[in-house]
């Protein structure tokens, strides 16, 4: 559809020219009341060339800002899993290599890490651990000769024997409490026998959430310190997009109600959501 608003025109360069067309109906005689360089048309003639007039409308029209954007997860929805220490990381199970885009639930154990041990430290969890075997050894040994002297004066009747019982009973109960604290040690020091090395048990490293395998840091049998990564683990069935936004063109987005419309390769989506400038922000640098 054509829209033109029909003032005039500009005379026909020639009077052959003027003729000829008035003769297809395309243009008429000149009005009395038009200056001498203006011609009108007639509403003959304006059907009969394919013009259609219709009076002009002021309407409001939606303004765009084209921009960029790109999807991330939910805060704390994408984590990277590191080395408690140091030690060598291995697959989970019978595995043999770890794969991006593995599906995972929370608590699940993504790999084991074998601790590192430098020849000190194995020498003082030795240690450790045979000062912990003594204090049971003794400890089992109080308890035994405390119990059988325990039962034999409960039969006596002489004042002596009731304050040698409770002698006998608080000793029992130390040997007790040292025989409890030597056995909670255990499962922090290495295993006998020792082999030739000192070795702790493995440690299950499992993912923090359920999500997908992104990233994968470290290839199998690696040598890894204390905080290396080794995993990223993200939650994609929430996202959020992140549109930068300059300054300079705030005041030409609705705070807190925009209306975005996401091009993709399929198809446009429309979508609602915040926007929280942040303050203080250069007029040539982007804000969020």
């Amino acid at each position: 559809m054509l829209l033109a608003p029909l003032v005039g025109c500009e005379r026909f360069e020639s009077v052959e020219e003027r003729i000829r067309e008035q003769a297809i109906g395309a243009a008429t005689a000149p009005h009395a009341d038009l200056p001498p360089d203006m011609v009108r048309n007639s509403a003959n003639s304006q059907r009969s060339i394919g013009i259609e007039v219709e009076p002009a409308v002021k309407r409001k029209v939606r303004e765009t800002l084209p921009t960029v954007g790109w999807l991330i997860p939910k805060v704390g929805y994408e984590i990277v899993v590191k080395a408690p220490t140091a030690g060598f990381i291995r697959p989970a199970g019978a595995a043999e290599e770890f794969a991006i885009g593995t599906m995972v639930e929370s608590d699940a154990v993504l790999g084991t890490l074998e601790v590192f041990l430098s020849p000190q430290e194995q020498a003082q969890l030795a240690t450790a651990k045979e000062e912990a075997d003594t204090i049971m050894n003794q400890a089992l040994v109080t308890i035994e000769l405390a119990q059988g002297q325990l039962e034999r004066l409960k039969s006596a009747r002489d004042s002596a024997a009731g304050t040698r019982l409770l002698d006998l009973e608080e000793i029992l109960r130390k040997a007790r409490v040292a025989y409890e604290e030597g056995r909670d040690r255990l499962p922090y020091l290495p295993e006998e026998p020792y082999n030739g090395a000192v070795k702790l048990r493995p440690i299950h490293v499992a993912a923090p959430i359920s999500g997908r395998i992104l990233q994968v840091h470290a290839s199998p049998r690696q040598f890894v310190t204390a905080g290396d990564p080794l995993w990223t683990v993200a939650n994609w069935s929430t996202l959020w997009l992140r549109v930068p936004v300059f300054q300079t063109d705030l005041s030409r987005v609705a705070a807190y109600e925009p209306d975005l419309t996401i091009l993709g390769a399929h198809q446009a989506l429309r979508r609602s959501a915040s926007i929280c400038p942040r303050p203080r922000t250069p007029a040539s640098a982007p804000s969020t």
